[in-house]
């Protein structure tokens, strides 16, 4: 028994090793998940150009790589060469058992709920600060207002991103709310070090917006929010 457990334990030391090791590095592998994954960033494509600067390559370098991406259908160009994603591993993640088990399981009941509520109804999966929609059903109603599947959106600009932090422990909530921080990179503050401000400091807010629109409308201020 112990010899076994050493035996499995040195195999995954030998195999952390090697892919650590300059041995067995893949720049062309390395090169091509680049460009997946500043595709992914994107969210209007980008040039061969623009892909070159941002990677810090040399257009000859990425351009074999982004024509065999674009021949295996992981990306596709439009009419002003601009290269973004396709669906492609968006659909071989849904043949992965547990997302197919998942909206296999799921579809009965979200049918149910978008014909008991006579609205649309959609289901999403969480990775790294954002939500995905992997399964949605329209509203029996003869109009339905829905994100499509495939759909990637920040934990906190959907309902549906709210709702996984509502049924999560504290520890989780934390968690995800830092991974979410890291994407606010633009931002001057951390999403998840935000000062709330006191009651106080928002009354006063309230008071300058409501006083600066009374004078816009031609109202008297003087009885706004005493």
């Amino acid at each position: 028994m112990s010899e076994n457990i050493f035996h499995q334990s040195f195999h995954h030391w030998r195999i952390a090793i090697a892919v650590q090791s300059p041995k067995y590095a893949t720049p062309a592998l390395d090169k091509g998940l680049e460009i997946l994954e500043l595709l992914a960033r994107s969210s209007r494509g980008l040039t061969l150009n623009e892909m070159s600067k941002a990677m810090g390559r040399t257009v000859s370098e990425i351009f074999r790589m982004v024509f065999t991406l674009e021949q295996r259908g992981y990306i596709a160009s439009d009419d002003n060469d601009r290269y973004s994603l396709s669906l492609k591993m968006f659909e071989l993640s849904h043949r992965q058992q547990p997302l197919k088990s998942l909206v296999v399981t799921a579809m009965p009941l979200m049918r149910e709920l978008a014909g008991r509520a006579c609205q649309s109804c959609h289901l999403v999966v969480y990775h790294d600060g954002r939500t995905i929609v992997v399964s949605q059903v329209d509203s029996p109603g003869p109009f339905t207002f829905g994100p499509k599947v495939g759909t990637l959106s920040r934990l906190t600009d959907t309902a549906s991103g709210t709702i996984l932090l509502a049924f999560v422990d504290e520890a989780e909530r934390t968690r995800m709310i830092a991974a979410l921080a890291a994407l606010t990179v633009p931002y001057v503050e951390r999403l998840d070090r935000l000062q709330s401000p006191s009651l106080v400091a928002v009354q006063e807010q309230v008071r300058e917006v409501t006083l600066r629109l009374s004078e816009l409308m031609s109202f008297s201020g003087h009885n706004t929010l005493q």
